[in-house]
């Protein structure tokens, strides 16, 4: 790399110096000069060459920070169509989870960088801001495609889960009948179940969804998906038992990751949760402890 123009910089604060006092004090008398001179203190050229150094620094920094790829630019268009899309069709949809959103952005990401004809066809009609042509596109792209099907049906579910439940739950029943074992896939599947009212299938695919989890965290979040399940089919006792094997999981979680924000989050989600059944089960001192326990994370 050439310092040589940074150098250059460096020194300008010297020669600004050396250039108000030859060219202003020399036009006065010589009986003034020094006086003059007092008013050219030292701070003042080096404090106009300072600031001038400091935007020379920035424009280094600049240039060394990598600027975006095209990827990155149509990643970045992509997710910004995402969520206007999601905030005309669906105002009042609550903020995405943590765990939704990465699986939203996941999909983006794929289908930003596919160069299937489909998918490019997709994405043009997302840009356009038709969601429906777009969602009719990706629906036929899974159907002829089997071999990644699966895939491609919670794609398309993980993009419009927050714009169309139908169609994001449609999506994902598609892909569960190809594939029972993809963790986030029967998650998701389960939650949508839940709000259409379908109880026992959303059992169905929580436990599936256990019978998956790869390591801890999703351990946790299957545990605490049928905590949930079972304090809607009123079982507390089993409720109870989940949550707390969520909030075991949470803990040691917590403890292994001790500057992470999801961690600490799940922390307080599992406390929430064991509080909901001590309420319900009307042991309010229990419930009291929890939540408290849980607002003293935040």
């Amino acid at each position: 790399m050439n310092w040589q123009w940074l150098h250059k910089a460096k020194q300008f604060p010297i020669w600004l110096d050396d250039f108000l006092r030859d060219v202003i004090v020399d036009k006065f008398p010589e009986s003034r000069a020094e006086e003059v001179g007092q008013f050219l203190p030292p701070f003042l050229p080096l404090s106009i060459g300072a600031g001038l150094l400091a935007l020379t620094l920035v424009k280094l920094f600049r240039w060394l920070r990598p600027s975006k790829t095209p990827t990155d630019r149509r990643i970045e268009e992509l997710t910004q169509a995402i969520e206007a899309l999601t905030r005309r069709n669906a105002p009042d949809a609550p903020p995405p989870s943590p765990d939704a959103l990465a699986q939203r952005d996941a999909a983006i990401r794929d289908l930003a960088t596919s160069r299937t004809p489909t998918d490019s066809e997709a994405v043009r009609e997302i840009e356009a801001g038709d969601i429906h042509a777009a969602i009719a596109t990706l629906e036929r792209g899974a159907q002829a495609d089997m071999v990644q099907a699966a895939e491609k049906w919670r794609r398309l579910g993980a993009l419009v889960s927050d714009i169309d439940t139908a169609k994001a739950k449609h999506a994902y029943e598609q892909a569960f009948a190809l594939d029972t074992a993809d963790f986030w896939g029967a998650i998701f599947l389960s939650r949508l179940r839940q709000q259409a009212g379908d109880l026992n299938g959303a059992l169905t695919a929580a436990d599936a969804a256990m019978a998956a989890a790869g390591n801890q965290r999703e351990r946790m979040v299957a545990n605490n998906g049928l905590g949930d399940l079972q304090m809607e089919a009123g079982d507390l006792a089993a409720a109870r038992r989940f949550f707390q094997d969520g909030l075991d999981l949470a803990q040691t979680l917590a403890r292994d990751n001790p500057d992470s924000a999801l961690a600490k989050r799940d922390l307080s989600v599992s406390y929430d949760k064991l509080g909901d059944v001590a309420q319900q089960a009307g042991d309010l001192a229990a419930a009291r402890r929890f939540f408290q326990d849980g607002l003293d994370l935040a």
